[in-house]
């Protein structure tokens, strides 16, 4: 029998992104789409419902909340409390103190919450941390991650709506390390760019964490557009090209040297969305109410990161 699930928020990224896939799901899945705002149109025969009727349906348990990065944590409230199950997109809230509050009421009603990175279910995420996760003495990661928003008016940069750098590049950056096992930084740098003649802003970080390896991070929403990710030991590296998969079927790649040996696995970058949602039916059908670690972990790492900033 095919569960009911609801998407939450008709934007941007619903329609680019999850949308050209949920046909893959239409055997697991009856997938209902939810405005916030605005009357319900047809998207290709698929059901929509208004936000009102979602929370008075008792047939829907599961929704992917995709609303803008402020509306996160009051709605995934909201349906908690009517007693939905709820996959949010990233970053779940905008600060520690409200991801907890959410995190303490989905766990006293025996919900399941989680939070959406979708590149962390792709074969080349996978197969990248299957090839370095038993390397030891890491020295030194560099990661790169750019991209150019030319519309001032994206909800990327409306600070009422949750966005920004961080909010919306850094969560990203910080989340793979999480992934790494770098969770408590001893030290860092935080600094900002401008470029004179385009006004673009560029940010820098270098963390030290254990054992001291160091840690570099570029990030931009303003300027040319570049993903990478580097890791080097003492015998062995690793380099991953657009790590976060933000375009369709884009060419990219996982180059290795290890012992003296030189390999290159080759990927497509297509947005696995699709088996994002197929896990998190799993969490849910497996019960998995208590395994929020990350989620805090992750909002605690981004507050740490926004209050050391604040003064740039």
């Amino acid at each position: 029998m095919r569960k009911k699930l609801a998407i939450l928020g008709v934007g941007k990224h619903v329609i680019r992104n999850v949308f050209p896939n949920i046909h893959r799901l239409d055997n697991i899945f009856d997938i209902i789409f939810v405005r916030l705002l605005g009357k319900p149109n047809t998207l290709e025969n698929r059901e929509e419902i208004t936000y009102n009727d979602l929370l008075r349906r008792e047939d829907i348990n599961m929704v992917y909340n995709c609303l803008p990065n402020a509306l996160h944590v009051p709605k995934t409230i909201e349906l908690l409390l009517s007693n939905k199950h709820v996959l949010c997109e990233k970053p779940f809230g905008l600060n520690l103190n409200e991801v907890k509050r959410a995190v303490d009421l989905s766990l006293e009603k025996k919900l399941v919450v989680r939070e959406a990175f979708m590149y962390q279910h792709h074969k080349q995420f996978l197969a990248f941390l299957e090839r370095i996760r038993q390397w030891k003495s890491i020295r030194s990661i560099d990661l790169i991650f750019s991209y150019c928003l030319e519309n001032e008016k994206n909800i990327r940069f409306s600070e009422d709506l949750g966005g920004g750098i961080f909010n919306d590049a850094a969560c990203y950056c910080f989340h793979f390390l999480q992934k790494l096992g770098f969770e408590n930084f001893n030290k860092m740098e935080v600094f900002k760019r401008t470029h004179f003649y385009k006004k673009i802003d560029i940010y820098y970080f270098i963390l030290l964490f254990q054992e001291d390896t160091r840690i570099s991070i570029e990030l931009s929403m303003k300027s040319y557009r570049e993903q990478s990710f580097t890791i080097k030991t003492v015998d062995a590296a690793a380099k991953m090209s657009h790590p976060f998969l933000t375009k369709e079927g884009e060419k990219t790649s996982i180059e290795i040297k290890e012992f003296g040996k030189h390999e290159v696995l080759k990927f497509r970058s297509n947005p696995v969305y699709h088996e994002q949602l197929h896990w998190f039916l799993e969490e849910v059908e497996g019960k998995k109410i208590e395994e929020n670690a990350d989620i805090l972990q992750n909002a605690k790492l981004m507050d740490d990161i926004k209050n050391f900033a604040k003064e740039i």
